[in-house]
């Protein structure tokens, strides 16, 4: 899947969430991107990244479950 804003395409990969905490599980509500790169190699700005966050809610949502089970939140890590 595409992610495009502003008609270029986000690199998933380089996108860094920040307040994924155990508490929070499976929700994340206070979970957001706080930087990333489009595919081109330019940093998201502010709001690029409020706009992926408005756009592609779901997407947050599920790479914070990913860091999640992948063992890391800033808790500390979890035994899955």
């Amino acid at each position: 899947m595409k992610i495009l804003i502003n008609n270029q395409e986000v690199d998933i990969a380089t996108l860094s969430l920040e307040e994924v905490h155990n508490w929070d599980f499976p929700e994340f509500s206070d979970a957001f991107v706080s930087s990333g790169k489009f595919k081109n190699g330019k940093p998201l700005n502010g709001s690029d990244l409020q706009e992926l966050e408005k756009t592609y809610p779901d997407l947050i949502n599920q790479l914070a479950i990913e860091s999640y089970w992948n063992g890391y939140c800033p808790d500390g890590y979890h035994k899955n």
